[in-house]
């Protein structure tokens, strides 16, 4: 699998326009068609000019492009939702919103989706291995996810307990599943 750009729709990441990023796809992806699985740029799940939205500008700059899946992150503050809300947050955006956005265009009604970044910001070491614990399972047994990837904290103080030593609950229960 070859996945395109990190979050160009992110100013602290790729940073790049849609137009740019369909010229780094064609010239960097695209050529690898029938050799790897191609990743469409992997996007944010904000709004507006973010998220989908880029990507649907992204689409309008790469029609001849070829992809066999749709790479997604997904993110939500512990603040604003709780565990219950954030997992129907995530499940909602695949099964609504990406798969809405899949259906529209041709290019990606067969691919499948990569949530290649997703995680419950502040959530407690709890928190986070409850999340899992409810989210995993439904991931897994999601035929249109062919992959995923939990950005909750590959440091101290998330999946690495605090004093470094071992795993956290999240990370115990991310290695357990």
């Amino acid at each position: 699998m070859i996945f395109a750009s990190n979050e160009p729709d992110n100013r602290d990441q790729a940073n790049l326009t849609p137009a740019q990023a369909a010229t780094v796809y064609k010239k960097y992806v695209q050529p690898f068609k029938g050799q790897a699985a191609l990743a469409s740029p992997a996007v944010t799940n904000g709004g507006g000019a973010t998220g989908l939205g880029f990507l649907e500008n992204f689409v309008g700059q790469c029609a001849d492009c070829h992809f066999d899946i749709i790479n997604v992150h997904h993110y939500v503050n512990r603040n604003e939702v709780n565990v219950e809300q954030a997992v129907s947050a995530v499940k909602t955006y695949l099964t609504r919103d990406v798969a809405a956005f899949k259906a529209k265009h041709s290019q990606f009604q067969n691919a499948k989706i990569c949530l290649g970044e997703f995680w419950l910001w502040g959530a407690s070491d709890d928190e986070g291995a409850n999340y899992l614990r409810a989210l995993l399972p439904w991931l897994d047994g999601n035929s249109e996810v062919a992959c995923y990837q939990a950005f909750g904290g590959l440091w101290q103080g998330n999946f690495i307990n605090n004093s470094g030593t071992g795993l956290s609950k999240s990370g115990q229960v991310y290695h357990d599943l």
